[in-house]
């Protein structure tokens, strides 16, 4: 299992994200069981599109991965 950090930078997190985000990236460690850690940033984008973005690094023996998208 991936011991995941989840932060809200200028953003409230719900529990309904909050429960989101690990089901969705703890699922990783099914396909490589050498994920032991992340860390999920969810930030406002604001301006006049009122973007989210969402920055997510998960890392373990060997491996970094990060990733990022704005919506």
């Amino acid at each position: 299992m991936i011991d995941l950090k989840i932060d809200g930078q200028g953003y409230e997190l719900n529990d309904e994200l909050k429960d989101e985000i690990p089901a969705k990236i703890g699922g990783l460690d099914e396909h490589m069981d050498s994920l032991q850690n992340g860390h999920d940033t969810v930030s406002w984008e604001g301006g006049p599109d009122e973007q989210t973005k969402v920055h997510a690094q998960v890392w373990g023996s060997g491996h970094r991965f990060d990733a990022s998208d704005t919506d």
